[in-house]
């Protein structure tokens, strides 16, 4: 009886335990084990597939590319696109600039958001501090710490797991872009060679325009896949 009555306490007080940690002090143990890992990296290669979706009056319109992104050691990322389909149909490096320049000059800033690749997190949350504390939470089944997170430009949320070397789950992050847009970001990770890498990304872009007196509500959205990833070393 007396192991069961241990147990149980256990179980209430790991929660109220993880509810009272500092939100700094997990991303600083979270900082630590990613400085550690990515010591002698030059890069990290992975291949993306995007999916862009634009929702405007005159219906939906989809665009997938799909790329090699280089994740370098100095924060830049290189995407390199070798195939393009609109609307399903193929389309060659012609056709996609247009495209790209198409939804630029419609939507500006909500257009760049939508191209954004999902981010090496220690470049994102180099400079990153808590907004409050850390929060028991469980994430597709699994128990993780909530961390509600301020960027440079941004706030965020991000979710780790409750180890001792916490590893980055998922990260959340709204910004507000000119011209009255908004976009919300959301990522996973999972741990390839020590380090915290994207599987998936979803990106929704709002912004009101006016068109012949009329203001309406633009949604755009993407959504980004990850896989092979490859940690290049020094």
């Amino acid at each position: 009886m007396l192991h069961r009555s241990a147990a149980l306490l256990l179980l209430f007080l790991g929660p109220l335990a993880a509810a009272q940690t500092s939100g700094d002090e997990v991303l600083s143990r979270w900082r630590d084990g990613w400085t550690d890992a990515a010591r002698g990296v030059e890069a990290v290669v992975v291949r993306e597939t995007l999916d862009r979706t634009v929702d405007g009056p005159r219906g939906e319109i989809e665009m997938r590319t799909e790329s090699t992104l280089t994740y370098s050691r100095d924060g830049t990322t290189d995407r390199d696109v070798d195939r393009a389909l609109l609307d399903g149909r193929p389309i060659g490096p012609l056709a996609r600039r247009r495209f790209e320049s198409r939804t630029d000059r419609a939507f500006g800033s909500g257009s760049d958001a939508l191209l954004r690749p999902a981010l090496l997190p220690g470049v994102l949350l180099a400079n990153a501090s808590a907004s409050g504390s850390a929060s028991a939470a469980s994430l597709d089944g699994r128990p993780a710490l909530r961390v509600p997170v301020r960027l440079p430009s941004a706030r965020g949320i991000a979710w780790f797991s409750r180890d001792d070397s916490p590893r980055l789950l998922r990260l959340r992050v709204t910004s507000t872009l000119p011209g009255r847009a908004r976009a919300v970001t959301e990522a996973n990770y999972r741990p390839v060679g020590g380090l915290d890498v994207p599987t998936d990304l979803r990106t929704t872009v709002t912004l009101r325009q006016r068109r012949r007196l009329r203001e309406y509500v633009v949604t755009l959205h993407a959504r980004g896949t990850y896989r092979a990833p490859r940690i290049v070393r020094r």
